[in-house]
């Protein structure tokens, strides 16, 4: 999605950690170099502020925003094709 929409739109990362444990910083790169994340990844603030304003249900959670942060679609569940694929049709109703 980077690629195919990345001058129609920001593609981002939040680690939100609903359980409230801490996640090393070094645990994160090696996740973001281990799954080859290509777009900019950050860590939530607090460890959960973002998980609960977009009411998440668990981790991952995938949200499509608009650039005022308002939620437009949202899919959880941990098949990344499966949310990718849904995703990227959502994407191309809005864009076309």
């Amino acid at each position: 999605m980077v690629y195919e929409w990345g001058n129609q739109l920001n593609v981002i990362g939040i680690h939100s950690n609903f359980e409230g444990l801490p996640v090393p910083d070094e645990e994160l790169i090696a996740a973001k170099e281990e799954f080859y994340i290509r777009f900019p990844f950050y860590k939530d603030y607090r460890q959960n502020n973002t998980y609960y304003k977009y009411n998440a249900l668990g981790t991952p959670h995938w949200l499509l925003a608009d650039s005022m942060g308002r939620q437009i679609y949202a899919i959880f569940g941990s098949d990344p094709n499966n949310a990718l694929l849904r995703l990227d049709l959502r994407i191309k109703e809005l864009l076309t």
